[in-house]
């Protein structure tokens, strides 16, 4: 993985407050996952990694490097 989906996978860890999050992640199944830490994840992304995630993208994506993959190419 490069350091850029690092750095994505690290904000999910740290928001979710799960070091255990991995790619495969299914993150709106986690137990921490709510409306307001999407928006801080989101707004997160943007700032550290120029990632802009679109609400599509959010929606139909499960695992995280699913919504990674879709959205990488946004910077």
């Amino acid at each position: 993985m490069n350091s850029k989906f690092e750095e994505f996978l690290s904000i999910f860890q740290q928001e979710l407050i799960d070091d255990k999050i991995n790619a495969q992640t299914e993150f709106k199944n986690h137990k921490n996952w709510s409306s307001l830490i999407s928006l801080i994840i989101i707004t997160e992304i943007e700032n550290k990694t120029g990632i802009l995630i679109d609400i599509d993208s959010l929606r139909n994506s499960k695992a995280i490097e699913e919504l990674y993959e879709s959205c990488k190419n946004s910077i």
